[in-house]
């Protein structure tokens, strides 16, 4: 298994300190990177310190962790800040509801004691071909706000329309234009927007979430 591209890490949060070294090493002797936190709260705290700089990888975290912050409040409290990284539950055969409630709130998968190499290896590579596909995401949807961005006001007015599915006589009418107005409009948001047919044009400005503004 290989973990790339660096650096991917796989945190392990676990209050068992043995659980964590064995995670570890079994992980490392799989080509990937590892780092423990013996608590919730201690991973909150650096997921949070690291917003600025997302942190890379996916957490695999014990869901029943007694005397602080357990897996599903870990979870929540990570969507409330918005820390987007894919987390595995690491659940006893009793806790198997509690980590159902987790998958519910935003969680990848989760797993059951006792599990195998084979099982964890197979979620974590998983977890990787999601977080790759959320990076991927993100940046056409960066990439296509920052193009939206370069439009005019009105521009960007004309090319919401047509993602509304109006005609260009439509939008002519609607923003008492004449037909050639809007033509030269369209022209220019295309140019603008570096694409070739209004298809592109289109599918940069739904990734962008032009769809939904007012």
């Amino acid at each position: 298994m290989t973990c790339a591209p660096e650096p991917f890490i796989i945190y392990v949060v676990d209050d068992d300190e043995a659980v964590r070294q064995s995670v570890c090493v079994l992980l490392e002797a799989n080509g990937c990177q590892a780092r423990a936190f013996e608590n919730g709260e201690d991973f909150a705290e650096f997921a949070q310190s690291s917003e600025k700089d997302p942190i890379a990888g996916c957490a695999l975290v014990d869901v029943h962790m007694p005397g602080g912050m357990d897996g599903l409040m870990l979870l929540e409290k990570l969507r409330h800040h918005r820390i987007s990284i894919p987390i595995i539950i690491v659940t006893g055969q009793g806790d198997v509801s509690m980590a159902v409630r987790a998958m519910k709130a935003g969680a990848l998968d989760f797993i059951e004691k006792p599990y195998d190499e084979g099982q964890i290896i197979g979620l974590i590579e998983a977890a990787k071909k999601h977080y790759l596909d959320s990076m991927y995401v993100e940046r056409r949807r960066s990439g296509a706000h920052q193009h939206i961005a370069k439009l005019p006001p009105r521009e960007r007015e004309v090319l919401q329309l047509l993602v509304a599915g109006l005609s260009n006589k439509l939008i002519a009418q609607r923003l008492d234009l004449s037909p050639r107005t809007v033509e030269a409009y369209r022209a220019s948001v295309m140019d603008r927007l570096g694409v070739r047919s209004l298809a592109e044009a289109v599918r940069i400005a739904l990734l962008a979430g032009l769809d939904n503004e007012g």
